[in-house]
């Protein structure tokens, strides 16, 4: 929590929030800072969008019929690119709701549609600042019941489709903060903490990647049809730190999702040149702590996925695929468990290929299926150990 304020005041402290040159260049710029401010019965509500841009439809409708206070501010100012800071701020029941999006982008549509029809407080704000690229921090903090979700996405990129649709749906707090941030790369961080009931899901994804397709679809319900859930509820810490730090593509995607536990599919796939390691760990666990630390720091492909899996017992599938410069090592390990402490540490530290897979599945016990088929040179080794041990487990 600590951390997570201590982005928003370093934020609110930029010079884009309150402070603006007073001179600059804004030839051939239209439709910018209109539509602001209206239908509002509280107070503070449109204020400071669209200014000093020299490109073109910037922060437009922001502010607009809103019960609470302080809502869709600070939008849309300071941008070369065109249609970045629109919609921000609008039919909220909450305070400060929409603040402080799409402002000083060379890029287009960045910071749009965010922090609408909220009736908790802080929804939607800081979203698709300072990029280089377009299509970054869209889509946040919409629909909450909670405070805190849908902030900090989609700023500091240099490529596109970064940081959107994270933090919406939820009755929760802090669910879809800080994704897609600070990448070189494109569609990172995306598509996290939607539709919780509880807090802290969905978290810390997709950011300080070079590579493509990192840190999405982390710490969601995905429940049908979207309204706010009813079943699962409660379930907090799942589906964050996925997917940081990678060169290479499709990292850390799709961990934490549909728990009626806690603590499940986080910090998976961060750091690896390689691709496709650390996805598909920790889902539709009614545990805690399964899924977690998975194909994290590795140089070949395909490490470390399908963990923790649809576990009811606690600590499976942990730690499994990591530092690998191989490919194929610790996947498949700690699933459908109802005991607790199976499938981890496996498939690690390993220069060949397709150690450490299968282990610790489709247990009642504990203790079955760990620190299998680690610091291997050859290929092949540590599968298939403690597999279905007692009572088949039926999710």
């Amino acid at each position: 929590m600590l951390k997570f304020i201590t982005l928003i005041t370093l934020f609110l402290s930029s010079s884009f929030v309150f402070g603006y040159p007073t001179s600059g260049s804004t030839s051939g710029s239209n439709d910018n800072g209109n539509g602001n401010g209206n239908g509002n019965v509280g107070s503070g509500n449109g204020n400071v969008n669209g200014n000093e841009n020299t490109g073109s439809h910037n922060g437009n409708s922001n502010g607009v019929e809103n019960y609470g206070n302080g809502n869709g501010n600070v939008n849309g100012n300071a941008n070369k690119g065109d249609y970045n800071g629109n919609n921000n701020g609008i039919a909220n029941w909450g305070n400060y709701n929409g603040v402080g999006n799409g402002n000083v982008n060379k890029g287009d549509f960045n910071g749009n549609n965010n922090g609408i029809y909220n009736k908790g407080n802080y929804n939607g704000i800081l979203n698709g600042n300072y990029n280089v690229g377009s299509y970054n921090g869209n889509d946040n903090g919409i629909y909450n019941k909670g405070n805190y979700n849908g902030v900090l996405n989609g700023n500091y990129n240099q490529g596109s489709y970064n940081g959107n649709i994270n933090g919406i749906y939820n009755v929760g707090d802090r669910n879809g903060i800080v994704n897609g941030n600070g990448n070189k790369g494109s569609y990172n961080g995306n598509t996290n903490g939607i539709k919780n009931v509880g807090s802290d899901n969905g978290g810390y994804n997709g950011n300080a990647n070079k590579g493509d397709n990192n840190g999405s679809g982390n710490g969601n319900v995905l429940a049908q049809p979207i309204v706010f859930i009813e079943k699962r509820d409660g379930s907090s810490g799942n589906g964050n730190g996925n997917g940081n730090g990678n060169v290479g593509n499709n990292n850390g995607n799709g961990n934490g999702n549909n728990n009626s536990g806690n603590y499940n599919g986080n910090n998976n796939g961060d750091g690896n040149v390689g691709s496709n390691n650390g996805n598909q760990n920790g889902n539709s666990n009614e545990g805690d702590y399964n899924g977690n630390n998975n194909g994290d720091l590795n140089y070949g492909n395909n490490n470390g996925n399908y963990n923790g899996n649809e576990n009811a017992g606690s600590f499976n599938g942990n730690n499994n695929g990591d530092l690998n410069k191989g490919s194929s090592n610790g996947n498949y390990n700690g699933n459908k468990n109802t005991g607790s402490y199976n499938g981890n540490n496996n498939g690690l530290f390993n220069v060949g290929n397709d150690n450490g897979s299968n282990n610790g599945n489709k247990n009642v016990g504990y203790y079955n299926g760990n620190n299998n088929g680690n610091f291997n040179h050859g290929s092949n080794k540590g599968k298939k150990s403690g597999k279905k041990s007692g009572k088949k487990y039926v999710h």
